[in-house]
């Protein structure tokens, strides 16, 4: 059984895709992956450039959940209309908030998951 998507659904998943792209693009310079990545036009750029979901992907699980913790604050932060300045403060304060749990109970980091390998 094939599926046929109508000329407004193909329009709408365009236009989810295009907005997919544009969030993990953004999400992926804001967090600055670009300067680890092997695609040298998103170093020169210093930007995301490339394959967006796919460098979130694999950037995101190895970092350290200290860095993932600043990271969700900056971004609520900046959702809730602080300014940049402000959000990075926040994120530090969360981080240090994380860390000091951290310590306090003796905890170590949790360590990321490796990422499950699908082959074709």
């Amino acid at each position: 059984m094939t599926f046929e998507m109508t000329p407004e659904q193909q329009r709408w998943q365009e236009r989810h895709d295009a907005e997919q792209e544009s969030f993990y693009r953004g999400l992926n310079t804001f967090i600055h992956f670009w300067t680890t990545c092997g695609d040298r036009s998103c170093r020169r750029a210093r930007a995301c450039c490339g394959e967006s979901y796919a460098c979130f992907e694999r950037n995101w699980r190895p970092m350290p959940e200290g860095d993932k913790v600043a990271v969700r604050a900056a971004i609520k932060a900046l959702a809730e209309g602080h300014a940049p300045a402000e959000a990075a403060r926040i994120a530090e304060a969360e981080a240090a908030r994380f860390a000091a749990l951290i310590e306090k109970f003796g905890l170590s980091e949790p360590a990321s998951k490796p990422t499950a390998r699908v082959y074709p």
